[in-house]
């Protein structure tokens, strides 16, 4: 060989060793592709209220999940942490908040069996707590009443089920005895406002229940509860009409849930869904029927949300204690934000 070309190939092969080490070193550094670096993610205190609960005429679809560091076949995406998916076409795909919340209205009946001959409020403490509902929208509850044992029914459940409670009375007797709605709540009752509604003939006061919380950290809610009138037909067109505008008035999305004693097809729901959406039309699954609660054959018990709001089930929930079954919706307070941000994962060059 030409000693004049020998520094020549030393040089080339110096620089060959070099890139090969180099290629080593960025393989080790970003293995398939990605950085392995563990990002974790909040997790919201109610998180495990989101999904929905069994029932004996609702089977709740299975929550499959991928056993933690698992790979996946066929280039799908393989998770590496409770927030992370990397993807082997490269990209890297941050989940979202979690935006969920669960909410369920309920005719408690003074926590008593349906012929009200004994009550059963541990029994229908331990009912809701298994629906894991981050908000309840309870009607038909006592606070200081004689015939149900001087319970401050609200308080009660709120301990029980480790919440916040606003209560409201509509029917205030002799000796401090009320009755009226409430509302129970996971995150902070930030306010809270009772408004009486129209009241026409010899009807029974009835009102609207408003609280306000934030879920998500700049998105107020506000929630509303109502049990209006059972005996006449004028009162509860002449409620609903009040209900409606006051939720139009209101700069939240909102959550509307109670005891309306109309079915769907009535002028009293039809005012309802001018504003809001029925949450059982958009997601509801079974026949959807409230009462009695033995055997059904009448959906009087709604949930209602704001169309900004999305719905991802809902569902009837029956019992032993009340004679009314309980309606439990989950909602998305951010429909239109995507589940997922898509990212291309950087290497060094």
């Amino acid at each position: 060989m030409d000693d004049r070309r020998r520094p020549w190939l030393e040089g080339v092969g110096l620089l060959v060793v070099l890139a090969i080490a180099a290629a080593a070193f960025l393989v080790a550094k970003h293995p398939g592709g990605s950085d392995q670096q563990s990002v974790s993610t909040p997790t919201s205190p109610s998180a495990a209220a989101s999904s929905p609960v069994p029932s004996p005429d609702v089977t709740a679809p299975p929550v499959k999940k991928a056993a933690k560091g698992s790979k996946a076949r066929g280039g799908k995406a393989r998770t590496t942490d409770p927030g992370i998916d990397v993807k082997a076409d490269g990209e890297q795909c941050v989940n979202r908040s979690r935006t969920q919340l669960s909410v369920t209205s309920f005719n408690i009946h003074s926590g008593f069996n349906p012929p009200r001959t004994r009550q059963m409020l541990p029994t229908l403490a331990a009912e809701m707590k298994a629906m894991k509902s981050d908000v309840f929208l309870l009607e038909e509850v006592d606070q200081n009443r004689i015939w149900s044992g001087r319970v401050n029914q609200p308080e009660y459940f709120a301990n029980a089920l480790g919440m916040e409670y606003a209560f409201a009375t509509n029917v205030l007797r002799p000796g401090n005895s009320r009755y009226g709605t409430a509302i129970l709540s996971r995150y902070p009752i930030l306010e809270s406002h009772n408004y009486l509604l129209p009241r026409p003939g010899n009807t029974q006061q009835r009102g609207l229940l408003r609280v306000v919380i934030e879920p998500v950290p700049g998105r107020k809610v506000s929630l509303y509860v109502t049990h209006l009138e059972a005996t006449s037909y004028a009162a509860r067109v002449a409620q609903a009409r009040v209900v409606a505008a006051r939720i139009a008035s209101d700069p939240n999305p909102v959550v509307l849930g109670g005891d309306m004693n109309s079915r769907s097809s009535s002028t009293t729901m039809a005012l309802l869904r001018q504003r809001l959406v029925d949450t059982w039309s958009a997601a509801g699954r079974g026949n959807g029927l409230t009462h009695p609660n033995a055997r059904p054959n009448a959906r009087i018990d709604y949930v209602f949300a704001s169309p900004s709001l999305g719905t991802t089930l809902t569902q009837v929930v029956p019992g032993t204690v009340s004679d009314h079954r309980a309606v439990r919706s989950v909602l998305d307070l951010a429909p239109d934000v995507p589940a997922q941000v898509c990212l291309p994962v950087l290497t060094d060059q």
